[in-house]
Order: structure tokens, then C-alpha cells, then sequence
């Protein structure tokens, strides 16, 4: 039971992380692999094959370097330059709870006529709350939300899928086209700020065939929720354009008193995603200011930083969903390409002799 758990743990981890709000919103698997249609499922086999490989360099790394966080494997990876991922870094934190922020407040205005800025202002009250609360509130927050978003997925999955009377043809294409490699390498490298996430998990993994299993599990885990809203969007070509595709469709098929509890539910995670970015960031600081200022923190900064990262994340929310998802979560794709993943390929010469002179334990 204890090996079972070591393997699974850091993709449960690296996975949870990645949810966010365009993912909840169905916003992500429509703009990356459900406007292909059933080809669409191209993307996904390659997104989770992409995701193995490069958790496995990853944790080859961390453990050769035994680097158990981003700032020790950036600069093992990319030496001085490491304040170039840290800048990225915190650049696509603020993307992220922007695009958390602007799926609450649109969700709220589009579907329930509630005001925009008040709920912007109250998930910002909540993320900042929970900031104040600690880390203790925020590890149950978190555990909690991920048990409701997996069980409302598989519940709107089974009603949705089933629901619909057309059965289509499935009309697949033999080769990958370079627009769904594309979509691939972006998704996957954008999602890239939340592997080192898991870094604390895998100092448990004891064997060589551990790190092997646990990177394979973890991108497999980390494409499941994707592969279950892409078989409920691929079809609907209506909703392309929507900004919350996922979110009408559920009103359609199920109702506005069922969207009701999703959106509450939305907010739960949604918020959890937030806090989780905005801790990695209130860290990070902390870090610095001890080293350099010897600075100590409490509560109050941790309070503060929530609220100004926040209303950064509130102005770029203006932008929109679509355009945060397709483009701005586009270009810091190519940031972590640049100084993520060429770097780790230039190495993995030496992280696979690493592998291959490994005893059975680790």
C-alpha cells in the first residue's frame, strides 16, 4: 500500500494543480483539442505522453540534483539565468488567477445576472482570507476541492455524454496535423509551472521503477479530467466562441438549478487554485526578503501580497477568457519551452546514464 501510494501521489499532486478556471470552464479543452472533434483525441494522446516523458526528466533531475524546488532545479538547469524563470513563473501564477478570477465573475454575470465586480471582490475576500488563515486551513481547503471537482466531472461526464440522442461518426485521421502538435506542445508546456509542485512527493520514491511508474501514472492522472469534458465539447461546434462552453453546456442538458451547484462548487476550486498560486508566490518572497533583508513574515504580508496579486489578476481578467487561455496562457507556453524544456532535453543524456547507473534503490 505504501509503494501504491508513493507512485500515485505526485501525479495527484502535479494534476490538481493544473486545474484552473479555464479547465473548469471547459474554456482549455476547447481551445486545445475539442474544435479538432473526435481528432481531437490526437491531442490528448500525445499531451499525456508528453507529460510522462518530461515528469520523468524532471524527477530525474531533481533527485540527481536532489533540487526538491523550482528555484534549486532552474538553476541547475539554466544557471544564472534562474531570475528568468523566476519572472515567468510569477508571470504565469497571475495569468492563472486571472483566468480564475474572470471565470467566477463572467460565470456570475452571464448565467445568474450577478455583478461582476461584486464577485470579483469576493473571491479576492476569500483568497485573502485564506492567506490569513494559514497553511493548515489551506491543505484542507484543498483536499476537500479536489474530491467535489473529480466527483461533479464524472457526474456531468456519465449525464451529458449519455444524454445526447445523436450518435456522431467518428471520422479519424491517420496523421497528426502540425496545428494538434502545436496544441499539444502549448498545453503541456504551459502546465510545466506546476511540476515542481509535486517536487516535495517524489523524495519518497525509492526505486528505479517508482520514478519510472510515478512519471507515466502522472501524466495519464493529469489528462483524465481533460479527456472527460473533451468527449461532452467535441461535438459542439456552437460553442467554440463561448467563453464558459463547458458551463452551457451544462445549463442546457441539465439545468440552471444544477449549474447552481457547480457554481458554487466552481468557486470552491477555483479559489483553491488561487490560494495554492498565490502561497507559491507569498513563499517565494518570503524566501528572498529572509535571505537578503532578513525580513520575517507573518500574516499580515501574506494578506497583503494575496490582495495586490489579486487586483493584478482582476486587470488582466479584463481581457477576457478566451483571449487569457488562447493567448496569454499561449505565450508563457513558449517562456517554459525556452527555459523549461530545451534545457532539461539538453540534459537528458546525463539524467538517462544517471538512470541507467541507479541501483534498484534509489
Amino acid at each position: 500500500m505504501d509503494k501504491i501510494k508513493r507512485v500515485l501521489v505526485p501525479g495527484i499532486i502535479f494534476q490538481s494543480v493544473i486545474i484552473g478556471g479555464g479547465y473548469a470552464s471547459g474554456r482549455e479543452a476547447m481551445e486545445y483539442c475539442a474544435k479538432y472533434g473526435m481528432n481531437g483525441l490526437f491531442v490528448i494522446i500525445l499531451c499525456a505522453a508528453l507529460f510522462s516523458f518530461l515528469l520523468f526528466l524532471s524527477f530525474l533531475a531533481a533527485k540527481k540534483f536532489q533540487a526538491y524546488d523550482y528555484k534549486s532545479l532552474s538553476e541547475c538547469l539554466i544557471k544564472k539565468y534562474w531570475i528568468l524563470f523566476e519572472l515567468l513563473f510569477l508571470f504565469m501564477a497571475i495569468i492563472a488567477i486571472s483566468v480564475v478570477i474572470s471565470t467566477v465573475a463572467t460565470t456570475a454575470s452571464i448565467h445568474f445576472n450577478y455583478n461582476y465586480i461584486l464577485m470579483t471582490l469576493l473571491i479576492i475576500l476569500l483568497l485573502a482570507l485564506l492567506s490569513f488563515l494559514g497553511n493548515k486551513w489551506i491543505i484542507r481547503y484543498k483536499s476537500v476541492g479536489s474530491f467535489l471537482l473529480y466527483s461533479i466531472y464524472i457526474f456531468f461526464f456519465v449525464s451529458i455524454y449519455f444524454s445526447k440522442s445523436e450518435v456522431k461518426e467518428l471520422n479519424y485521421e491517420i496523421s497528426l496535423k502540425p496545428d494538434w502538435i502545436i496544441s499539444s506542445i502549448t498545453y503541456v508546456c504551459y502546465n510545466l509551472v506546476a511540476v515542481p509542485a509535486c517536487f516535495f512527493t517524489i523524495k519518497a520514491l525509492k526505486t528505479k521503477k517508482e520514478i519510472l511508474w510515478s512519471s507515466i501514472i502522472g501524466g495519464i492522472l493529469a489528462i483524465i479530467p481533460m479527456l472527460l469534458i473533451f468527449l461532452i465539447l467535441y461535438d459542439e461546434v456552437a460553442l467554440q466562441n463561448e467563453p464558459l462552453p463547458l458551463l452551457n453546456l451544462i445549463e442546457a442538458y441539465l439545468g440552471k438549478s444544477v449549474l447552481l451547484v457547480y457554481y458554487f462548487i466552481l468557486i470552491y476550486t477555483l479559489s483553491e487554485t488561487g490560494i495554492g498560486l498565490i502561497h507559491a508566490i507569498s513563499d517565494r518572497i518570503e524566501v528572498h526578503l529572509n535571505y537578503f533583508k532578513n525580513i520575517q513574515f507573518n500574516k499580515i504580508y501574506k494578506v497583503m501580497i494575496a490582495i495586490i496579486t489579486s487586483f493584478f489578476a482582476f486587470v488582466l481578467a479584463q481581457f477576457g477568457v478566451i483571449n487569457l487561455v488562447a493567448n496569454w496562457y499561449g505565450n508563457a507556453a513558449w517562456g517554459f519551452f525556452l527555459l523549461f524544456v530545451i534545457p532539461l532535453i539538453i540534459l537528458s543524456p546525463k539524467l538517462f546514464l544517471y538512470y541507467s547507473k541507479l541501483n534498484d534503490e534509489v
